[in-house]
């Protein structure tokens, strides 16, 4: 299948519209302003482009989390399939230009942000044993096993908080300045 999948980096440019519903239905969308800027040799300054508005549509698990975390204002990089929507209605008509967003995360280049890993029943990522809220097969001792009552999402423990997200939990500082001690 042919798309036009594109990253847009830019600033959003309103309040997120969340319509929710279970964590297979629930659907956001926002406006974001994206505005070239490059540095004119020939003025000695920096010049400003024309600024481009789409629509971003969010779907699903990515639409609870934007609806949570991205506010007006912020700094916004977002990937997913482009697509121009022709509407018309008895005024006038028009066009838009609509991100059908993969992934929406905060551009870091220009602040700092804190991820928070949340769960769902049912999730794709999921490990065997937490799907559908049944273990399903023999889940290692300290898995976290979600109940079949369960329906708010949840986040992992921190490792503050006494829980281990895995390899990827590991502070690399930490880990450079251990092996500086083995050396």
């Amino acid at each position: 299948m042919n798309e036009a999948t594109v990253t847009v980096i830019g600033w959003v440019a309103t309040d997120v519209t969340y319509f929710p519903g279970d964590h297979r239905s629930a659907r956001a969308h926002f406006r974001l302003a994206s505005t070239p800027r490059w540095f004119s040799a020939k003025e000695e300054r920096w010049v400003a482009g024309e600024t481009l508005f789409v629509t971003v549509n969010c779907r699903n698990a990515l639409a609870d989390n934007v609806a949570g975390c991205v506010h007006k204002g912020q700094p916004v990089v977002v990937t997913g399939r482009l697509r121009l929507d022709r509407w018309r209605n008895e005024a006038r008509s028009g066009e838009d230009l609509v991100v059908d967003a993969r992934t929406v995360g905060h551009d870091l280049t220009r602040g700092t942000s804190d991820f928070v890993r949340t769960r769902r029943r049912d999730s794709v990522g999921d490990p065997p044993w937490i799907r559908g809220g049944v273990p399903t097969d023999a889940p290692p001792a300290d898995a976290p096993v979600v109940g079949a009552d369960q329906s708010e999402p949840r986040a992992m423990p921190t490792r503050a908080e006494g829980g281990d997200q895995g390899p990827w939990s590991i502070n690399p500082i930490e880990s450079v300045d251990a092996e500086k001690r083995v050396a």
